[in-house]
Formats: structure tokens, sequence, C-alpha cells
């Protein structure tokens, strides 16, 4: 089950269509500047958000490398939803995105001649090892119980035919038989008055449950060589298509709100509250039984964010509190320093300024016997080392630096003295060999501590 503990009955786990979409990057309003890899920035993701959607799946199929990296990324309780391999679902694709144990397999005039393929010109054989290549690559998530939902997004000409239907089956067949599907049908054919019965109960028969998709009528509906934005406004479909609350299988809810045109992404106020009243609706509460998985796909800038924390404010303990769950696990602190109090901070100053001290009465002595420049050279390193040493290697103060500078006493500091990374030497020296790795400072944890627990 995706999460069917008794504490995530009928609460609202939300998240985003992705991790890593180029505006929110670069907008700054969420990633610090700091975070620059998918795998830190997942990292910062999961410390706000108890799920997120993997997009990339649905063109490419990710290896179970890459998964597990991103599985090390997140704490226990966390959920990953892919989104299904876009042939699954009846899509044509690049034959470039296709892996090699079948890209290798076709003819050379399909490699050579064809920029995309679809689902009908694969082999059985062919299909199925795509469908071990998908099952593979997310088998780790599930393994270490984070595996959420795997979501088959099916296109606008996909209608309630016996056809689609019988390729509904294949997916639930082929798909692992532990993976919870979930299926969004684009086409509102299968949502009249005449299918929609039909529809539930056949989803429910074969344990799948429906997408409860939000979109905007100008989105989906689309005239050819004309724009979203100016379909929306000629022909008056600027609406909300209508939200059908049904879930075919109850053991989870899945909502998807797209907003895919335009700048301005973030929901109404009149929007946010009457998701608050489907989502408080006594058929949901009283039939659901496990967690609302809510996913913003109004990806622009961050305004996913945004609509998540409105929706937060309007739906109030519905919300599960995912925050109050990982602090609880220190995993809003294992990657950061351990703060100090004024009082160990003015000790440690104290101890500062007498090895200081200490160095300079040295210096002196050794001037005094020898006026050698290149031995009191050698006598300050050694004790700036020696001192280094002792205070747990804690970088030199700017004033006390400054101070020395001017007495004339400072000297030359090494790259690895002043805590630069100096380049790989090809060949290394034998005595840097027998040099001792460096160690972590005594006030951080390395991000593995917090893993090993």
């Amino acid at each position: 089950m995706a999460g069917n503990s008794a504490d995530l009955v009928g609460k609202v786990l939300q998240g985003t269509c992705g991790w890593s979409d180029s505006s929110i990057v670069k907008c700054g309003r969420f990633y610090p500047a700091s975070v620059k890899t998918t795998e830190d920035r997942l990292l910062h993701y999961s410390r706000f958000f108890p799920c997120v959607e993997c997009d990339t799946s649905n063109y490419a199929i990710p290896s179970p490398m890459r998964v597990e990296k991103w599985l090390k990324c997140v704490p226990t309780g966390f959920k990953f939803h892919f989104k299904a391999f876009g042939l699954f679902t009846r899509k044509s694709i690049s034959v470039s995105a296709l892996p090699h144990v079948v890209r290798d397999e076709l003819p050379q005039n399909v490699i050579r001649g064809q920029m995309s393929i679809t689902w009908e010109e694969l082999s059985l054989l062919q299909k199925q090892k795509l469908w071990d290549r998908f099952n593979s690559a997310i088998l780790p998530a599930y393994q270490k119980n984070k595996l959420g939902v795997v979501i088959f997004q099916f296109h606008l000409g996909f209608h309630p035919t016996n056809e689609n239907k019988e390729h509904i089956m294949e997916c639930r067949k082929f798909l692992g038989v532990n993976y919870h599907m979930a299926v969004e049908f684009r086409s509102r054919v299968w949502f009249t008055t005449e299918n929609l019965h039909t529809t539930l109960d056949w989803l429910k028969q074969h344990n799948i449950v429906l997408v409860v998709a939000d979109e905007l009528q100008s989105e989906l509906y689309v005239e050819k060589n004309k724009s979203a934005e100016g379909q929306g406004k000629e022909s008056g479909c600027g609406g909300v298509v209508p939200i059908i609350m049904a879930l075919g299988s109850c053991d989870f809810a899945y909502v998807r709100v797209h907003r895919r045109v335009g700048k301005q992404r973030v929901l109404s106020e009149e929007e946010i509250k009457s998701w608050g009243k489907r989502l408080r609706s006594p058929e949901l509460q009283n039939s659901i039984q496990g967690p609302i998985y809510f996913m913003w796909g109004t990806d622009h800038e961050d305004q996913p964010i945004i609509n998540s924390k409105n929706l937060t404010k309007e739906i109030g303990n519905m919300a599960y509190d995912w925050k109050s769950k990982i602090s609880n696990t220190g995993m809003l602190r294992f990657c950061s320093k351990v703060p100090t109090t004024p009082e160990k901070q003015k000790n440690e100053s104290s101890v500062l300024r007498k090895s200081l001290v200490i160095q300079k009465d040295s210096l002196d002595t050794v001037a005094s016997e020898k006026d050698d420049d290149v031995k009191v050279s050698e006598t300050i390193i050694s004790a700036t080392t020696e001192s280094e040493g002792s205070e747990s290697k804690r970088p030199m103060p700017p004033l006390e630096e400054s101070k020395l500078c001017s007495s004339g006493l400072a000297t030359k500091r090494t790259s690895s003295q002043a805590g630069l990374l100096s380049p790989r030497e090809k060949h290394p020296s034998p005595s840097s060999k027998n040099q001792k790795k460096c160690s972590t400072p005594n006030n951080q944890r390395m991000i593995s501590d917090f893993f090993k627990k």
C-alpha cells in the first residue's frame, strides 16, 4: 500500500510534479544558491514535501543506479511517484530514448530513417523487455518502501473503446504486481453520464485508481494553428474542466493540478477554497482507505510552493505534518553545522588568543638566537600547524590575522592551510601517501552519518 498506515488515512500529502524545473531553480526563492546538483535539490526538497512525482520517467526509463541515488537523498517515509514510460501510454517517443537492449534489436532502416517509434511497431519480446526494464528501474524504491504510485497519463485521443481498455489491462498485467497503478484520462469521453459509472466500476474491479485532474479548458482543447491562450479567449473556454471526484479503487486518492500556459499559475482564493471543500467532503473521507496525494503541476518559478502553502492554510489539520515528522528524526539538522552558544564561542576565542601569544613568544626567541628569515618562516609555519592541531584545525579569525600581518609576523599560508582545494596531482610524491586523510570538524556531521542510523 502506498503509505496505508493509520496516521495517513484521509491525510493530504502534497508534492510537486518534478523537483528540478529550470524556472524554480533560477528564481532563487526555494532552492538556495549553494544547491547545485539534482541530488542536492532533492535533499532540500524532501525537507518540505513528503512526496514527489518523477516526470522524467515518462521520456526515458531511468537506471536502477540513478534511482538508488535519489533514494539516498530522502528520509524514511518519503514517496516517489513515477510516471509510466511514454510508450506504455500509446505515445510515440524518440528512438534514442529506447534502452539499448531494445534499440539494438531494431532494423537499421528504422534506426537511421525514423526519429520516433510507436508501441505498435515493437515486437512482443521487445515490449516485454521494456516492461522488465521499467519494473527493474523502480524496484529499489519499492524495496526501500519509498515507492508511491505509477501514473499512466493517456492522451486526448485515448477514448473508452474495448481496444483501449484491453491495453490498460495489459499495462496492469505487466506492471509489477506490487506496484500501485493510477490512470489519468485526458479524454473527457470517459466521464460522460453514460460512461462514468461503467468506467469507475471497471477500474475498481481491477484495483486501479482514477487520477482526479484539474485542468483548464483552454489548455485541454486547443485547435490547430491557434495558441492555447488565444483559443481560450476566442471560444470562451477559459474555465476549469469539470472535476470528477471519483477514485475507482479507494486504496488512496491521487490529485493532479495542471496549469501549462502563461506565467500566472497561482490558483485564486476561490479555487483553493473549492479544493478544500472537495477534500473535506464526507463522500471522500468515508470511502478513502489511505492517503490523498495532491500533486502540483503549476510549474513556473515558486508558484507550486505558493499553491501548496495556500492549500495547507485552507485544509488545516487535514494536511500531513511532514516537517514535524522529519524534525523528530533529525532530518532538518543532519547536514548543517551544530550551533554553538555565545559562552562556548567566548571560551574558544580566549584559547585562541593564548595560542597566538605563545606563537609570538616563540618567534621572538627564535629571531633573537638566529637572524635567519628562512628559519623564522619555518618556525611560524610549524607553530601555526601545531596550534591548528590543538584547536581542531579552527581557521584563524580575520581580526587576529590582521594583527599578525601588521606586526610583521605573518607568513605566506599554503593553499591547504587556507582551506582551499588544490588540483589533484598526477604523480603524487612518496611523502603524500603517508599523509593522514582530512578529518571532519567536530562541529559538523556528515550526510552519511544520518543514513547510517
